[in-house]
């Protein structure tokens, strides 16, 4: 891959569903059939849709962050970190799982992880403002936190606390965008 072509914040017009089966045969080997490539929804937990607007909304500053790489050198591009740090928060799982999952340090995980929190709560605070239901605005505060845990396993971890604020206000974001998308992948 050419050094312009390693970040995909470049180009508009990403097709996500051949990126996405580039990224299944980097981290397992194989290169699935076109229509096995649309596991994004399985893999990231949101549907394709939704996966393309978060790409959207961080890409500007996620393409000027640190470049990281696979274990094997290649860059990863905008698309790869966002749906590294979606797995993560989604669906909780360790540093260490995800980086032997797509070959990659767990410090590269965990920095992606971190990039991609502070690029959505820094384009993505309009989706706070404004967006519940009558139905959430009757739910509590505890309630809403319960169900964000369920949407956003990363919130069931143990971490330090100013990590957690940030995090956690990622999540809601999350969460409010995937409500506002009709995600049918969404609870």
């Amino acid at each position: 891959m050419e050094s312009s072509e390693a970040n995909i914040g470049e180009f508009p017009d990403v097709n996500y569903v051949i990126w996405f089966a580039e990224f299944v045969k980097r981290i397992s080997g194989h290169f699935p059939l076109l229509e096995d490539s649309t596991r994004v929804e399985e893999y990231c937990g949101i549907s394709m849709r939704t996966f393309r607007y978060l790409c959207s909304l961080v890409m500007e500053p996620m393409s000027k962050s640190h470049t990281y790489k696979f274990n094997d050198n290649r860059e990863l591009t905008v698309v790869d970190k966002v749906a590294i740090a979606l797995r993560r928060l989604k669906f909780g799982k360790s540093l260490n799982s995800i980086s032997k999952e797509i070959g990659t340090h767990s410090f590269t995980a965990d920095k992606v992880t971190r990039s991609f929190v502070e690029a959505l709560v820094e384009n993505g605070l309009r989706h706070l403002h404004g967006t519940t239901t009558a139905t959430e605005e009757r739910m509590t505060a505890e309630t809403m936190d319960r169900r964000l845990k369920e949407e956003w396993k990363v919130l069931t971890l143990v971490m330090k606390a100013e990590k957690r604020q940030s995090i956690s206000t990622a999540c809601r974001i999350l969460h409010n965008i995937v409500i506002e998308m009709n995600d049918e992948r969404h609870g």
